[in-house]
């Protein structure tokens, strides 16, 4: 019986330890965001440092779908501080070790001929791959293995930045199909997160919110900041509930957050000390990037809004069931702006449209 008991035991331990495979995507099919295969595996949208979509066309046709058409490249010289970043993390407690990244890459005629990659792993000093752009179509490819004990069994995020480089008058480089492939290695966690959000506020503050499913022994949570991914530093805390098994929901303002891209992420402290680190989220706060967020739902037939950078937004109501409701918009002098219509209780979805981006935001109406 001892022996018996013995081995469940150890197979329960071998389930909860096991290693599953997992895909991230960022396939660039209208918008920048990632996908992927996995719950303990989280990814945010793919960032660009000194370069973006071009005003001109953002996406245009891909290797597969649509493709990401990026602008603003330096016209001289191979410039380190210009990219298009990805980054992987495992949840909390989950530990990852990653085996390929593959991409499509090409050129408007006059784009970067040359396209390099780096890593995070050893602070982006190292090209882990390199090779000349074609003119599209059609498109290369890029296969990469991810090899070595940097990419093993990490509990931490692992960016990759691509770089375009001269010659270059202007033209575009075109990137589809960003993947990464790897094995995640599950573990229980002491609290279960169900998500982690940042927001832009209309008053250039950052708006953090989370939500938690269960908590044991749970004693706080550190709200920590980055920059570049390399080192974080904490801005604030608040005091977790403890043990629970009912949901709980937690907001916190990072009032003085940098300009441009910074990211987020949270350090979760159990009673005896010991840490866990959720998911990166990244918020962007520029002159450039729109953001929205709804500020007031109380009572039917109105909604109210602010946001950042929605000159000229097409704002429009929809039903959870995708209809739309007629709706009107009227904008205050302090640039609140508040949907107005017959409409009752319940979900929504707001959505601003402008000539190359769209915002969608739930409400709940009450």
């Amino acid at each position: 019986m001892r022996l018996y008991l013995l081995i469940i035991c150890l197979l329960t331990a071998v389930r909860l330890l096991a290693q599953t495979p997992f895909t991230a995507r960022w396939s660039f099919d209208g918008n920048t965001a990632g996908s992927s295969s996995s719950p303990y595996i989280s990814v945010g949208d793919a960032g660009f440092v000194g370069v973006r979509p071009s005003n001109v066309g953002p996406y245009v046709n891909g290797a597969a779908g649509q493709a990401v058409n990026v602008g603003d490249w330096s016209q001289s010289q191979c410039n380190r501080n210009e990219f298009a970043m990805i980054t992987v993390q495992p949840n909390a407690g989950q530990k990852m070790t990653l085996s390929q990244l593959s991409f499509f890459f090409g050129r408007s005629g006059a784009g970067p001929q040359q396209i390099s990659v780096r890593s995070s792993v050893d602070g982006f000093a190292n090209d882990i791959f390199t090779g000349s752009v074609p003119e599209t179509p059609p498109f290369g490819a890029a296969g990469i293995p991810l090899s070595g004990g940097a990419y093993a069994n990490q509990a931490g995020a692992i960016s990759f930045r691509i770089y375009g480089c001269p010659p270059n008058s202007g033209g575009t480089l075109r990137l589809d199909e960003l993947t990464i492939s790897g094995t995640v290695t599950t573990a229980p966690l002491p609290v279960s997160l169900l998500y982690f959000r940042a927001q832009a506020l209309p008053d250039n503050r950052v708006q953090l919110s989370w939500a938690t499913a269960t908590e044991q022994d749970a004693d706080r949570f550190e709200i920590q900041r980055s920059r570049t991914l390399a080192e974080f530093g904490t801005v604030g805390q608040l005091p977790a509930r403890g043990t629970t098994d009912t949901r709980q929901l937690y907001t916190f303002t990072d009032d003085w957050p940098d300009a441009g891209t910074t990211y987020y992420r949270l350090r979760q402290v159990d009673r005896d000390g010991t840490a866990h680190l959720s998911e990166v989220v990244a918020v962007v706060l520029d002159d450039r990037t729109p953001s929205l967020l709804v500020i007031d739902t109380n009572g039917p037939g109105v909604v109210a809004l602010k946001g950042r950078n929605l000159g000229g937004a097409a704002w429009s109501l929809w039903s959870a069931a995708g209809l739309p409701v007629p709706v009107t918009a009227r904008t205050g002098s302090d640039g609140r702006v508040e949907l107005i219509g017959s409409f009752g209780g319940g979900l929504y979805l707001i959505r601003a449209d402008g000539a190359d981006w769209r915002l969608v935001q739930r409400v709940w109406v009450r």
